[in-house]
């Protein structure tokens, strides 16, 4: 894009040189690519009137023209095809040296002396136009040297960032350089504001486009375009048209926003912006015949399109200079179908180049208020019917910034003054967030059921909108709605709330799966702040109001403090600006990039475990498959309806915000609803047991946690059993020391048939009927669910012992005892006075009447020298006896 430096200039309290304007350029994220110096045009090209046009004898093509100079008529052969009587001209007498170092000297062309040249953009070097010669002012003095009165302009040719639509503006290239220049200030053009209208008119597709301004106005024919229009335009690389298009151009340049002028005459009927179907074309205004295509975004009258639209206009509604009635459109148009409209037809335009970035709501209104002024002062314009259409609120955006972590991600210390202050020059909001000040600032406004955001500042509420808004000032996203709030954050009691923590009701009494009704924000013991419809106002209510109500949802917190939160309004025209990593980067920019220490970053020595953990989970598949497991793959993503059928909680679960399909809307926190389905598609596979390898993720207050996990999954007679074994083979195989504890009130298992590991390492057990038949899987199924990082990290350190020189010898004892101790309680009661223990083999429950009790039997090493005796064994194997005895309400055999 090329600026002009004395344009910019206009709109900066203290005027910078074009070396300093480059360089003030350069502390934005603009790339400086040249500097393209004025060069000041010879004292000898003058402005002149045409007397007389007449055909040139020998040649059909030229002319023969007679300029008056201001002292004489002298004669010029000229070839454009607008040249006409009375109109003035830039004359280049002879002697004369143009821009590009040409000489102008006497010629004869044809048989007829030429002495002189009338000149065109190029030759004149204010554009690339050389079809046709330039129309100067006609109230300019005859005469007179073009240097004394066209003002030439250095010119900045500058490359943008894609995502900042602001920089392809004069207005908001000079609003960053001023904030980045201390001491100067931007001035922004302050036109007369215009009442609209808010009549639909026009029939919007307003899914494509969701603003549409329309200005109908009378404008005299003989209107022409100022000088300073015309070289503002051209120094942008812009011809001048006729004054109603150059208007639109001049505030595209100036604005940033696009917009197109319709002669009104020429338009067949009402205007509707729909998509295109696949036989209608349109014919540009640069006369090429395109066809378009159902994904095309057009502008219809009755008689087709006449415009894609945010692209380009038609050639059958343009302007002319004749034209007396006019309709601009200033439109906000979807950014991604008038770039893929322009790459499809390959018509890429200043429009479409500014319409693709994503321009804001809040734009298209004043640049039409600045076009109404423009056109009324050039065009004479009158009856002026402005008119507004408007299908979404404007976005006021709110984040939450922490300074300390900015310093931290910076690199040094920050004043927080200095950033606050600096944030403001850039158009920010900032102020320290206070919880009561937000709440007491609420209190009494009016509640209107379905407010919307759409100014800076709110005066009606309903219940959701006022929580959501005082969660964003603090930086927040807590959803719009009330059932959105629910389906965030973390559950908590309403015997531990804290302020801030929000309550919601159900829109039913008495049914406990309806939606999500009301929300009340939790303030102080027994008061709740909400916007009530009852009362018609924000008002305070008893906390029992929510607690006590029958329809009673639950809380949920969001965060645990509001502590040292500097709460950032972000400008409109930033729309750039999204999350609290951007404010950092605008922080670095106000504290000048040449002003931070020279120095690297301490980067802290990083552990390699990540790195190590992928070889040893892929050695862990390899012994899984071993054991005879398949290995299965699934999605990450589950549904509401595996939730609820696994009885996991809901609210400790990641919501995906724009899911591929209703059956993929978590992120799951366990395998075990993945392996139900993918058992259920397997049961009659020859494989009855598998495993995965993945990451769960669990929805913290703060964030989330992610952790490596192995799931196992074994179905069919026996399955507990098959699946100890290979739990047993995992944790023997990293030397795992662990306690397996009796879980009797799992969710998902049957009761005394899962347990716990110790040391938060995972869980198995058989799972519940009541689960298998809402996945209709029929046999008997049991799962283990590990955290395998853990086990692979274990750092247990396993000592060899010396080989004895003599035989160790073993024994087998039957104990009866209670069903419900563990092998492992008998393992460490043993565990000092024998060198090994192995479990052989139980007895069935209907060999004892008693079916409280169990008996099994277990196989013990002893270690009784290099000479035992009968005696030792006895004596021993009695002591083994009395050990064993001492379990409660065991007995040996």
């Amino acid at each position: 894009m090329k600026i002009s430096v004395e344009l910019i200039n206009s709109y900066l309290l203290n005027h910078l040189s074009t070396e300093n304007l480059a360089e003030a350029i350069e502390h934005t994220e603009v790339e400086v690519e040249e500097i393209l110096y004025a060069d000041k045009l010879d004292s000898k090209i003058i402005t002149a009137k045409v007397v007389s046009v007449s055909k040139h004898p020998n040649a059909d093509k030229l002319n023969k023209v007679i300029v008056d100079n201001g002292t004489v008529n002298i004669d010029i052969v000229c070839g454009a095809s607008n040249v006409t009587k009375g109109i003035m001209v830039a004359l280049a007498q002879v002697g004369a040296i143009l821009p590009d170092g040409s000489e102008i000297g006497e010629a004869e062309i044809r048989g007829e002396i030429s002495k002189g040249m009338i000149c065109s953009e190029k030759e004149l070097g204010w554009g690339s136009d050389h079809d046709g010669i330039v129309v100067l002012d006609p109230s300019l003095l005859i005469g007179q040297s073009l240097c004394d009165i066209a003002k030439m302009t250095d010119i900045i040719d500058i490359k943008t960032p894609s995502n900042r639509w602001d920089y392809l503006s004069y207005l908001g290239l000079s609003r960053e350089i001023a904030a980045s220049d201390e001491g100067n200030k931007f001035i922004e053009p302050e036109p007369e504001k215009i009442t609209y209208k808010n009549r639909e008119l026009v029939d919007v597709n307003n899914i494509e486009c969701k603003l549409y301004y329309s200005v109908k106005a009378r404008v005299k024919a003989d209107s022409k375009s100022p000088r300073w229009l015309v070289d503002n335009l051209q120094a942008s690389g812009i011809r001048s048209i006729n004054p109603v298009v150059d208007i639109t151009n001049f505030v595209m340049l100036e604005y940033g926003q696009p917009s197109h002028a319709y002669d009104a005459k020429k338009i067949d009927g009402p205007i509707k912006v729909r998509l295109a179907t696949i036989d209608e074309n349109i014919t540009t205004l640069d006369d090429k015949n395109i066809k378009l295509t159902d994904s095309d975004l057009v502008v219809v009258d009755n008689s087709g399109p006449i415009a894609l639209a945010g692209v380009i206009g038609g050639s059958r509604t343009q302007t002319s200079g004749d034209s007396t009635e006019i309709l601009i459109e200033i439109a906000n148009f979807d950014k991604t179908i008038t770039r893929r409209s322009a790459l499809r037809h390959g018509l890429r335009t200043e429009a479409s180049a500014r319409f693709e970035k994503g321009l804001p709501l809040k734009l298209p209104s004043l640049a039409a208020n600045r076009i109404i002024e423009l056109l009324k002062d050039i065009c004479g314009a009158y009856d002026i019917e402005a008119n507004e259409q408007s299908y979404a609120p404007y976005p006021v955006s709110n984040l939450g910034l922490r300074l300390r972590k900015a310093e931290k991600f910076i690199g040094y210390k920050l004043d927080e003054k200095e950033v606050m202050n600096a944030l403001s020059r850039r158009g920010f909001n900032p102020a320290h967030f206070s919880f009561k000040k937000e709440i007491n600032a609420h209190i009494g406004k009016p509640y209107m059921y379905g407010a919307q955001l759409e100014t800076e500042k709110l005066e009606k509420f309903d219940c959701s909108l006022l929580t959501s808004y005082i969660y964003s000032k603090a930086g927040l996203d807590i959803g719009r709605t009330a059932e959105m709030q629910f389906g965030k954050g973390m559950e908590v009691p309403e015997t531990g709330l804290k302020p801030g923590d929000l309550l919601f009701l159900r829109g039913d009494e008495k049914q406990e799966d309806s939606k999500i009704a009301h929300v009340g924000m939790f303030v102080s013991a027994g008061k709740v702040l909400q916007a009530s419809s009852v009362a018609g106002k924000v008002t305070f209510s008893p906390t029992t109001k929510f607690t006590k109500a029958k329809n009673f949802a639950g809380a949920k917190r969001y965060v645990d403090n509001f502590n040292h939160i500097i709460s950032v309004g972000v400008p409109w025209w930033r729309e750039d600006i999204t999350s609290e990593a951007d404010l950092f980067e605008e922080i670095a920019k106000t504290q000048d990039y040449n002003s931070m220490p020279e120095t690297l970053p301490n980067f802290e020595p990083t552990s390699t475990a990540d790195h190590q953990l992928l070889p040893s989970l892929m050695q862990l598949r390899e012994k899984l498959i071993a054991l005879g497991l398949m290995e299965i793959i699934t999605y990450s993503f589950i549904s509401k309806e595996d939730i609820e059928n696994t009885k996991y909680v809901m609210s400790r679960h990641l919501q995906i915000e724009n899911p591929l399909s209703s059956e993929q809307d978590y992120l799951r926190n366990s395998l075990l609803p993945s392996h139900l389905t993918a058992a259920r598609n397997n049961l009659s596979s020859k494989y009855s047991a598998f495993f995965e390898v993945s990451r769960v993720h669990e929805k913290l207050v703060d964030g989330f946690d992610e952790n490596w996990t192995l799931g196992i999954t074994t179905w069919g007679d026996s399955s507990l059993l098959r699946l100890k074994g290979i739990i047993d083979s995992i944790v023997g195989w990293y030397g795992v020391g662990l306690d397996v504890k009796r879980e009797d009130n799992s969710n998902v298992c049957i009761s005394g048939r899962s347990a716990k590991l110790s040391k938060g390492l995972g869980y198995y057990g058989q799972i519940k009927p009541a689960i298998l038949k809402s996945y209709k899987i029929n046999p008997e199924l049991s799962f283990a669910e590990l955290n395998i990082k853990k086990i692979i990290d274990n750092n247990n350190l396993i000592i060899a012992k010396p080989l004895l020189p003599y035989q160790i010898i073993y024994k087998d004892i039957t104990v009866e005892l209670p069903q419900e101790v563990l092998y492992q309680d008998i393992a460490k009661n043993l565990e000092k006075s024998v060198l090994g223990i192995e479990f052989l083999y139980d007895y069935q429950d209907n060999d004892l009447k008693d079916l409280s009790r169990k008996r099994i039997t277990i196989r013990v090493g002893l270690d009784l020298g290099p000479n035992p005796k009968t005696q030792d064994i006895s004596t021993k194997v009695g002591a083994l006896a009395v050990s064993l005895n001492s379990i409660q309400k065991s007995k040996v055999l």
